[in-house]
């Protein structure tokens, strides 16, 4: 019995951990990038938002005639209030090379992500965790 407990509580605190499907993400709790996102500047400095950045679901929007949605993401911290990106795709660590479930990623002012995703793919593992 003491092991299927401590069973238990291994697939539920992994679980909890684990990374969110973008069609699951919801504005209620901080989320946390699950991989650093390699970037570059509007400038074309390299730069890099790093694993375990903190953020929070700001909004989500259809774009209209367009199968993608847009997820506005607000970071807890700024570190680089002023620095903007181009677009960059991403494909999320746990989706497998070959799925073609990249999203597009943009570093907008005062260190928001904008990440397009496409219809298809908001069934696929994002690179956030709760």
């Amino acid at each position: 019995m003491k092991i299927l407990a401590l069973v238990s509580l291994l697939v539920s605190t992994t679980a909890s951990a684990s990374t969110i499907l973008w069609g699951d993400l919801t504005d209620d709790a901080p989320l946390y990038l699950t991989q650093g996102l390699p970037l570059t500047s509007t400038r074309g400095e390299a730069f890099r938002v790093e694993e375990g950045t903190e953020y929070f679901l700001e909004s989500l929007n259809p774009l209209p005639g367009l199968p993608v949605v847009e997820f506005i993401f607000r970071p807890k911290n700024c570190p680089y209030p002023s620095l903007e990106s181009e677009l960059e795709m991403i494909l999320p660590n746990e989706n497998t090379p070959t799925s073609k479930s990249e999203v597009g990623v943009f570093f907008l002012k005062n260190c928001f992500l904008e990440v397009m995703v496409e219809n298809k793919d908001l069934y696929s593992a994002s690179f956030l965790k709760d």
